[in-house]
């Protein structure tokens, strides 16, 4: 709250409209209190369409419009608590620079409408970096949800940003795009991953089999794998390698 009052007495209507590219000391004041208050608010990890409703059930005031987006969250924020527009709408807020990647554009002939459906991506472009693997890591209940908020919601103090993967392949996928790439010599750059991933065959060496994917790459940084038997992990890790 500190955070929304602050940024309504700093700014004017002539510095929100304005098409000038500087920023001067208070609009740096309102990024820095922005940043610093979205670091507070809770994530929704999920479906949002529009900007206004989270779930896509109650479209009523969007009925004749022509574009539809539907977009899955990562990182987007709920901010219907502290909304001018709580009454009406339930908001999700997405940050400053996040990535969307577009997976497929259709026309609705009956409503006349286009449905844009995007995904939230996070492509590692900032200092400190975690790719994380879990078969669960998009579940609601996922019982490390919690850890990887709070490490990447240090405000102004620390930035750390996470790549959530659900297995193996997609998880070398990105290691092999341009935005892995520039991870490779990186000294603040991690990567952890369960042992066992039920979508993978075999499940019980899964991690095991993606540090050795990733060490053929020619990534070094240190690794860290969940496991519930550190004896037979380091098994694991001699038969893979």
């Amino acid at each position: 709250m500190e955070a929304n009052i602050i940024c309504r007495r700093l700014v004017t209507s002539e510095q929100f409209y304005s098409d000038d590219g500087t920023v001067d000391s208070s609009a740096a004041m309102i990024m820095y209190y922005l940043i610093k208050g979205l670091s507070h608010i809770d994530f929704y990890w999920g479906t949002v369409v529009r900007s206004a409703d989270k779930g896509g059930k109650d479209m009523t005031h969007f009925k004749d419009r022509n574009t539809v987006f539907t977009i899955s969250s990562l990182t987007g924020r709920s901010i219907q608590y502290f909304s001018n527009c709580a009454d009406e709408e339930d908001e999700v807020l997405f940050l400053p620079h996040s990535s969307f990647i577009v997976c497929d554009v259709q026309y609705d002939q009956n409503f006349r409408q286009n449905r844009i459906f995007l995904r939230q991506i996070e492509l590692g472009l900032c200092q400190n970096v975690i790719l994380w693997v879990d078969d669960n890591i998009f579940d609601a209940d996922w019982e490390n949800k919690r850890h990887m908020e709070k490490a990447s919601t240090l405000g102004t103090r620390v930035n750390v940003h996470f790549i959530p993967k659900s297995n193996t392949q997609s998880a070398l996928a990105f290691l092999r795009s341009e935005f892995g790439e520039r991870l490779k010599d990186s000294n603040t750059f991690r990567i952890v991953t369960d042992m066992k991933r039920t979508n993978e065959t075999p499940p019980s060496t899964a991690g095991a089999r993606l540090i050795y994917e990733v060490r053929k790459l020619g990534f070094e940084q240190t690794c860290l794998i969940f496991t519930g038997h550190e004896e037979s992990a380091y098994e694991k890790l001699k038969t893979i390698f």
